[in-house]
């Protein structure tokens, strides 16, 4: 139950549209290139529906060995078929790094304020395709270059 000035972390959950305010939820979810966590909803979950057969199979074993926090809930997106145990974890320390920098902005002063924007390009480039196999990053701008680290910094995974 929420109290009067309480402060909560919220996600848009569709944009607002004519006279209708956006839809905010409190389940929060944040895509990776193989996974979406969804930090605290620990009943989500699963593996993708447009996943089948030896498929899911494989993904609900993988799943199974995934070190993922209690209260924690995974969703295993369709780039996660044939990745290995070890990709869907690394994957996942990426998402939780992230989750826990979205707490520490939320802690870091009073509400309301826009914590998490995940609508630049670069940074939708990082999560989807930054992976354990990639060795180097080309980039030919300076400032896309820092606005590139500056978000590996925040939620990339340690040690890589």
């Amino acid at each position: 139950m929420l109290r009067e000035g309480q402060e909560v972390i919220v996600q848009i959950d569709k944009e607002e549209r004519g006279n209708k305010g956006a839809a905010l939820t409190t389940f929060i979810s944040l895509a990776g290139s193989y996974l979406v966590l969804m930090p605290n909803n620990p009943r989500a979950g699963g593996i993708s529906r447009r996943i089948e057969g030896d498929d899911r199979t494989e993904l609900k074993e993988a799943l199974a060995s995934l070190e993922l926090p209690e209260g924690m809930g995974l969703i295993v997106r369709t780039a996660g078929v044939g990745k290995s145990a070890e990709a869907l974890q690394w994957d996942l320390s990426f998402r939780l790094k992230h989750w826990e920098a979205i707490q520490k902005a939320a802690e870091s002063r009073p509400a309301p304020f826009l914590i998490h924007q995940e609508s630049n390009v670069i940074v939708r480039a990082f999560r989807d395709y930054l992976r354990q196999d990639i060795g180097e990053i080309l980039i030919d701008n300076p400032k896309v270059m820092e606005m590139g680290a500056s978000a590996y910094r925040r939620v990339g995974p340690p040690g890589f």
